[in-house]
């Protein structure tokens, strides 16, 4: 009795260890990845559905949270989050914040472009910044690379890109500096607001963003990388940028 009772605790101990190693790559493929960005939507949304298209076949599942800019730098050295969605490529050397456990995923993650708001009434031959910093202009605060192109004394920060529309259109700014596709999003909500605007079809400025792991993370980043090149070249990218008005970025291997 004793023997059999010894011969069945070790079958139980045994079915229950090979149950438990047997878990171990359902735990991993469903393994959550969380990113934060300083983007609202719908630039946010963009790259919740971007980062999840290029990691699901290696289920993975990512969230992407939205907070303030020096927070999101704080939450990834602190390494509370996985990494930093987008940022532009020069990022570390711009930044005023220790980003040194940042590490660059190469392959960009995104392309944004860049236009200037005017009323329509205002007519001038060629966009730039030069034309751009002849007055007040409102942009969104925490964009690193806006606020760097506009001159300090015609800075005009606001919490929402709305908020910046709104002020053009009582005449409080002289113009809005923004990401085509948020711009192009606010027009199909708010038509009778910005019916006397001019969203300025030639392109202020163009670059690509790329996302930043943290460096005890650095496995993810070739990977990522792969994934991104991935659904570029099968149609999955070019979908989702359709989506939300965004251009597709160049594979790496072809900037």
């Amino acid at each position: 009795m004793e023997f059999f009772c010894l011969k069945k605790s070790k079958y139980c101990f045994a079915l229950l260890f090979s149950l438990f190693f047997s878990l171990i790559p359902q735990i991993e493929a469903n393994d959550s990845l969380t990113f934060a960005t300083h983007t609202k939507p719908p630039f946010s949304l963009f790259l919740q559905e971007i980062l999840q298209e290029a990691l699901k076949p290696y289920n993975k599942n990512v969230n992407v949270i939205e907070m303030p800019g020096r927070r999101v730098i704080q939450q990834v050295n602190n390494d509370m989050v996985v990494g930093d969605a987008a940022r532009v490529g020069d990022f570390k050397t711009i930044s005023n914040d220790d980003t040194s456990n940042y590490i660059r995923v190469n392959e960009p993650v995104a392309s944004t472009n860049i236009v200037m708001i005017t009323h329509e009434s205002l007519q001038f031959d060629v966009v730039s910044w030069h034309e751009l910093n002849k007055g007040s202009v409102a942009y969104l605060s925490g964009s690193k690379r806006l606020r760097k192109k506009v001159d300090e004394d015609n800075r005009v920060p606001v919490s929402t890109s709305i908020q910046a529309l709104e002020m053009l259109a009582r005449n409080r700014v002289r113009a809005v500096v923004m990401y085509e596709a948020i711009a192009l999003d606010l027009i199909s909500q708010h038509s009778l607001l910005l019916e006397k605007l001019l969203v300025h079809q030639q392109k202020i400025d163009s670059f690509d963003l790329f996302t930043y792991i943290h460096k005890d993370h650095a496995e993810l980043v070739p990977l990522l990388e792969k994934a991104l090149r991935k659904i570029k070249h099968n149609g999955a990218y070019q979908k989702i940028s359709d989506k939300y008005h965004f251009s597709m970025p160049k594979l790496s291997s072809e900037n």
